[in-house]
């Protein structure tokens, strides 16, 4: 009877220990605590090799973290654990299609995600996993969309697309492809997935609510309107991988892609247009509008940092602005161009709210 207590009270015991790792893990995961998350992970495997909660969220925090061929071992072991819930299943199956996507491999990708969705476990799971094959092109709707291949980017036009001519749609985005490839000195590995659509409105039927366009760099997708400027998203995927990016900022990631866009534009008029277009007469300050990105209307972002970023190219040149894609902080700007900077910005600003 005794040696049955003891028996009981060891079990009841780990499986205490298991529920206070498995709560402290999750806890690391979501305050995105990544060292300390790995350091208690691996103690647990080197304990436990079987470890599903270390094993499960160490390879969710590798994709996190974007190290995806590292993850991919820690959730294939998590999938091949007999003890593995199904709620738990459809993480590690919606973060290893992540991992096949990223990889280049749309088939196993979508076959992740379907079987997670078959599962049909919690709302978040459904949901992360739908919303990634509508964004990714792996939705079934996507197979009556018109492909259309150039040398670097593979085209998807809708069923009904509003681009008559599709030759020239895809030469000018092509040529913007090259001349900006040719700027930031760098060589994709894989075709860009270029998916236009007609309206904001007909994504938004799909699922899609995030206004067009944006671009997915680290998984070479463009998502655009059909009348949209022909580099920007193009640039957004070629700066990123044009250096190592320590920190992005919205103000210089956006000016730096409507710098790129491939298409001329009077920047101060614009400006001034759209000011009162959204009825803003308020003074600027492009050093607010660089520490929050919420401060402003779009415009400000878009148009002001654009034209920021083409003066400072002008005035500092190439490699300092190669430089400040890598890291968009203020202060690692202001270490660059030093006075050039300030006087820019000030200048700037004199132009921008003198309208």
């Amino acid at each position: 009877m005794a040696k049955s207590i003891l028996i009981l009270l060891f079990i009841c015991s780990k499986f205490v220990w298991a529920q206070s790792d498995s709560t402290e893990l999750r806890d690391l995961y979501n305050k995105r605590e990544f060292n300390k998350l790995h350091l208690l992970a691996d103690s647990l495997l080197q304990i436990d090799p079987d470890s599903k909660y270390a094993i499960l969220v160490k390879g969710s925090a590798l994709v996190l973290q974007l190290h995806y061929d590292a993850a991919k071992p820690f959730l294939e072991k998590a999938l091949s654990l007999q003890t593995l819930l199904a709620d738990e299943k459809a993480w590690a199956l919606n973060e290893l299609a992540v991992v096949h996507f990223y990889q280049g491999d749309r088939t196993l990708s979508m076959q992740c995600f379907q079987e997670s969705l078959s599962l049909n476990t919690t709302k978040n799971a459904l949901k992360f996993a739908q919303n990634k094959m509508l964004i990714w092109g792996l939705a079934a709707f996507y197979k009556e969309w018109e492909k259309f291949e150039s040398e670097h980017i593979t085209f998807y036009f809708q069923p009904n697309s509003v681009v008559a001519d599709k030759q020239k749609f895809a030469d000018r985005r092509e040529a913007a492809f090259k001349n900006n490839a040719d700027f930031f000195e760098v060589t994709l590995k894989k075709k860009i997935s270029f998916y236009v659509w007609n309206s904001d409105a007909e994504a938004k039927e799909k699922g899609i609510y995030t206004l067009l366009g944006f671009a997915l760099p680290e998984f070479y997708v463009i998502h655009s309107g059909a009348g949209q400027t022909s580099g920007h998203e193009i640039t957004h995927v070629l700066s990123h991988f044009s250096t190592d990016v320590a920190a992005k900022t919205k103000l210089i990631n956006e000016g730096i892609a409507v710098c790129f866009d491939a298409d001329p534009n009077d920047a101060l008029l614009k400006i001034k247009q759209m000011r009162e277009m959204v009825k803003f007469h308020d003074k600027i300050s492009i050093k607010e509008a660089w520490s929050d990105a919420k401060k402003y209307p779009e415009f400000v972002y878009y148009d002001a940092g654009g034209e920021l970023i083409a003066r400072l190219l002008k005035a500092g040149g190439k490699e300092k602005l190669l430089k400040l894609t890598g890291n968009q902080t203020y202060a690692a700007a202001l270490e660059l161009y030093g006075d050039l900077l300030t006087t820019t910005i000030q200048k700037l600003e004199e132009e921008i709210n003198q309208q």
